[in-house]
């Protein structure tokens, strides 16, 4: 058999690729042992603030004349899904409430069912469970957690602490200092049954009427009484409630601030531990920005739905989160392959300029919820179908519109990139993007990566002038690339989304 100069030069140029992926490879996971990074955690809350959307299904009408919403059934399919997108953390409902407590009850049989027979990823599952600072919701909500362990349980508990909010209490005047009481108060009851795992919230605390200050004072407040009485263990959980950017107080090193604040409330306490999370709505748009500077302050997790589901604008949408790590991270593996093409990779490669200000650098990603990258458009998705929402489609990893045809030079691009992907590369308009978008699961992001000829002639026909680039793909008049070709372009871009995921979880056995 006779190789061919064209074959020739697409093999050395795979074999290039292939040179640089190794390389990098060997120098991200020679920095894993030098770098301490705490895990990203999610907390997912669609089974409780998700379904505070208004446009869901609406279910039967019940015994008081009103819509009882998603079924017993349908919960705990939407449950199972989140547990296959490999959430460990679920905020399974607000069983202060009468009408939430028979799901509840089902849930803690589900969970002993499956892990009886086996699926240890129930076992690994803990439940946050809302309640407001009312002692006898409370009392009446924790019955329905009886036979599970306490130690997988999160009692979660609100009060109201912006100005505005707490102007409406029924108690008047509603102080700061008044809130973080009344939280003491409730507590007490989940504190004698023996629950030592509890997360705090603050509603409207990101407020710009009021100092991060007080805010901070209110939290610790509860966690000084939560740690006196017995809890070993304290989420400080900052609700952005009006979906505010990170501005003017609350910006980044406000935030900063902030989290050094409540965490101080475990010092000199041997066995105590405050992490922080934060919780957004989306009003604004900025849930995800606000969402990451957090983190980038030093918060543990973040608080969202999935699908973006929630009530006004929707919740954080975890996918969009995952989405602006995978950017991060093959923007940080390019940046290595940069160097690696062009200079050499200093020791520590975050000391290089281009990823001095990476989230890897101090954060990764939970390795369960990176193992399971694959599984989260479908998830998406069908959570979506479940509560019969098109939330998810508003969402940058479910937008329609994502792979809609370009103009100018993505034409020839396209057309380039089907004779010959490994020579000519596709556009970033569409490679990259389709290269994170696959990794979670999005199969017209695969098809483009596959060099699938409907997908792509849809990306470079529809509603567009025929050029005579969009002319070739019209008429099919152009040669689609020798299949040995496409598959080795398919191993490499597979190979980097893998080293992507090991990057983000700092495992180099996380993706395999």
């Amino acid at each position: 058999m006779v190789t061919t100069e064209t074959e020739m030069s697409v093999f050395g140029q795979a074999q290039e690729q292939w040179n640089v992926l190794h390389e990098a490879e060997r120098i991200i996971e020679a920095e894993f042992e030098r770098m301490n990074a705490s895990p990203m955690k999610f907390v997912d809350v669609t089974l409780r603030d998700g379904l505070q959307q208004k446009d869901i299904k609406q279910g039967e009408i019940g015994p008081d004349g009103k819509p009882e919403g998603l079924s017993i059934s349908e919960r705990l399919d939407i449950f199972d899904l989140l547990v296959e997108a490999g959430m460990t953390e679920i905020e399974v409902g607000h069983f202060g409430n009468a009408k939430d407590q028979p799901f509840g009850r089902a849930l803690v049989k589900h969970i002993e069912g499956k892990t009886a027979a086996g699926d240890d990823r129930y076992a690994q599952v803990k439940l946050q469970v809302l309640f407001g600072a009312d002692g006898k919701q409370i009392e009446d909500g924790i019955k329905v957690l009886e036979g599970l362990d306490k130690d997988r349980v999160i009692v979660h508990v609100y009060n109201r602490i912006s100005p505005g909010l707490r102007s409406f209490a029924k108690q008047q005047p509603n102080t700061p200092e008044a809130s973080a009481q009344g939280v003491c108060d409730a507590v007490d009851i989940p504190l004698a049954a023996g629950f030592k795992y509890y997360s705090v919230s603050g509603e409207g605390a990101v407020d710009h009427n009021q100092r991060p200050e007080v805010v901070a004072d209110y939290y610790n407040t509860v966690s000084h009484y939560l740690f006196d009485c017995g809890a070993i263990y304290v989420n400080v959980n900052l609700a952005n409630t009006f979906g505010t950017g990170a501005k003017g107080r609350w910006d980044q090193e406000g935030l900063r601030t902030f989290d050094e604040s409540v965490k101080s409330a475990a010092y000199n306490r041997p066995g105590c531990t405050v992490e922080t999370s934060v919780h957004c709505h989306n009003d604004t748009g900025n849930a995800v920005s606000f969402s990451m500077a957090a983190i980038e302050a030093g918060f543990d997790k973040i608080e969202g739905t999935i699908n973006g589901m929630g009530e006004r604008y929707g919740n954080t949408a975890i996918v969009d989160v995952l989405v602006d790590m995978a950017d991060t991270a093959l923007a940080d593996c390019e940046n290595i392959g940069l160097e690696i093409r062009e200079y050499e990779v200093p020791e520590d490669m975050f000391s290089m300029r281009a990823l001095k200000g990476s989230i890897f650098a101090k954060r990764r990603l939970e390795k369960t919820v990176a193992a399971n990258l694959h599984n989260m458009h479908r998830v998406a998705q069908k959570i979506g179908e479940i509560a019969e929402t098109k939330r998810y489609e508003e969402t940058g990893l479910g937008k329609r519109r994502a792979y809609d045809a370009g103009s100018g030079p993505h034409c020839e691009a396209n057309v380039k990139y089907v004779e010959s992907p490994i020579q000519r590369r596709l556009l970033d308009s569409y490679l990259r993007i389709a290269i994170m978008h696959a990794m979670l699961g999005r199969p017209d992001a695969r098809a483009i990566i596959e060099v699938d000829m409907e997908v792509l002639k849809e990306i470079t026909v529809n509603n567009h002038a025929g050029g005579g680039n969009t002319m070739r793909m019209i008429n099919e008049d152009v040669v689609r690339a020798p299949q040995d070709e496409i598959d080795t372009h398919i191993s490499i871009v597979e190979a980097r989304q893998r080293l992507m995921t090991n990057y983000m979880a700092q495992d180099m056995a996380v993706a395999k």
